[in-house]
């Protein structure tokens, strides 16, 4: 079965100067071997601790592994950012919750696939990858198989 497009969320969800965001502009299908994945942003040049992602905070509770982040803390631009990914979502027009340490300017958005490997893990999501970058440094890049 081959990997295919479900549904994204209908926008970006953004928050500023808070420590938790909710994104439920998010309707995952019922199609089978689901998986979603979620971009989440952060206007700070370091990861923010404690980042917890969970689909269907008020219902199913699923808590999603993060799959590759990236940090920059250059001259000009200062941001954090990480994928997230979750096997065999709940279906349906759900919330996204998102939470961490500190009051932050936060950006988050999410897709859900179908045809994905139920293994979890490494094995669903097989070419995440990091890097980050200080001081004066370029653009931040990151190889992916």
């Amino acid at each position: 079965m081959a990997v295919s497009f479900d549904a994204k969320t209908a926008t970006w969800t953004s928050v500023n100067g808070v420590a938790t965001m909710n994104v439920s502009n998010m309707t995952g299908g019922s199609g089978a071997n689901r998986a979603l994945i979620v971009c989440v942003m952060f206007s700070s040049p370091t990861f923010p601790v404690g980042v917890t992602v969970t689909w269907d905070s008020s219902g199913t509770n699923q808590a999603m592994g993060q799959i590759a982040g990236t940090q920059v803390n250059a001259l000009v631009l200062s941001g954090a950012s990480a994928l997230y990914g979750l096997i065999a979502p709940t279906s349906g027009n759900k919330t996204l919750t998102i939470s961490w340490t500190g009051n932050l300017e936060a950006h988050a958005c999410a897709i859900s696939l179908t045809g994905v490997d139920q293994t979890g893990g490494s094995t669903s999501f097989p070419h995440g990858n990091s890097n980050s970058a200080t001081g004066s440094a370029g653009p931040v890049s990151v190889t992916i198989t």
